[in-house]
């Protein structure tokens, strides 16, 4: 109820009142957190003691808000990976590749092979998104426990269009967030690469031309910081990138010669202003994958 309720507290202000994008996050954030504030002290206290522990091999810089990395050094993701691949030629076979909202987005160039809860019933990525390097990273960065707030299997299909989450935009679920991006086979320019910038290069954007919401072609992005402050995930099976996408201006799937398909973890604080969380089943995966307190909280519990 609190989530739909700031959601559309969020919505209210931007679209009627013209409200400033962070400013109505904000807002939007603290009704939120009104409706439930308890859960704020234990979650802030758990992120603060997971920095005086062994660091995590991963770490999302403050200034840039991303992490490029090969993942291998995970454990958990080359089984991930390996199902992640399985269930989308299961789904390719089949003719069941979905678009999200189930099934009403306009985006014909992106659908989906696995969504949300139903991501719950592969074991080996619910491994991955609750993985405690990724956790502990996650939560260094945003100062708090995050809660895993969806799973996708991604395909990005040949496409020329140029719309949508094509072009340059960020992300309005909350004023900080990370997505997680695994590359589940190569990429390469001809596979429509997720193409970004740094938050410090998005901030001097923001600054010159005033963006603060909508969408923006990469001529008027190169004219604003230059072509050479873009940075495309080409990358190798295994690899990807952590990123904030509130504060990094990205797009991606756009001018695809061939499919492109990534997993896409998506954590953000407990108090997401805008983006309501799944709802994991999580007494059934408590007890399925032995989970620690951190990972629970992650969970949303």
């Amino acid at each position: 109820m609190r989530y739909r309720i700031s959601r559309k507290v969020n919505l209210i202000l931007a679209k009627f009142f013209k409200v400033p994008r962070k400013r109505a996050q904000l807002i939007a954030k603290g009704v939120n957190y009104a409706l439930q504030p308890f859960a704020y002290r234990p979650r802030k206290e758990m992120a603060q003691e997971l920095k005086t522990t062994p660091k995590s091999p991963l770490h999302i810089d403050a200034n840039t808000a991303f992490c490029i990395t090969d993942f291998a050094k995970i454990p958990e993701v080359t089984p991930a990976i390996e199902r992640a691949r399985q269930v989308y030629d299961e789904a390719r076979a089949q003719e069941s590749l979905k678009k999200s909202k189930g099934g009403k987005s306009k985006k014909d160039f992106l659908v989906y092979a696995s969504q949300s809860h139903q991501s719950a019933q592969y074991d080996e990525l619910m491994k991955l998104a609750l993985a405690r390097p990724v956790l502990d990273a996650v939560a260094s960065y945003l100062g708090t426990m995050p809660i895993l707030n969806c799973l996708h299997i991604m395909v990005s299909e040949p496409n020329d269009s140029a719309v949508d989450s094509q072009l340059y935009h960020l992300d309005f679920a909350d004023v900080h967030q990370v997505k997680m991006f695994v590359a589940l086979e190569d990429v390469t320019d001809d596979h429509g690469p997720f193409t970004f910038l740094s938050n410090d290069k998005t901030l001097e954007l923001i600054d010159r031309i005033g963006y603060d919401r909508g969408r923006l072609t990469i001529e008027e992005v190169e004219t604003a910081v230059g072509a050479e402050a873009q940075i495309s995930l080409t990358c190798k099976r295994g690899e990807g990138v952590l990123l904030d996408t509130s504060k990094c201006m990205h797009y991606g799937s756009k001018g695809n010669k061939y499919p492109r398909l990534m997993l896409m973890i998506q954590y953000t604080d407990y108090y997401v202003p805008e983006a309501p969380p799944t709802r994991w089943p999580i007494e059934e995966l408590k007890q399925k994958h032995a989970l620690d307190p951190v990972q629970v909280m992650a969970l949303g519990g």
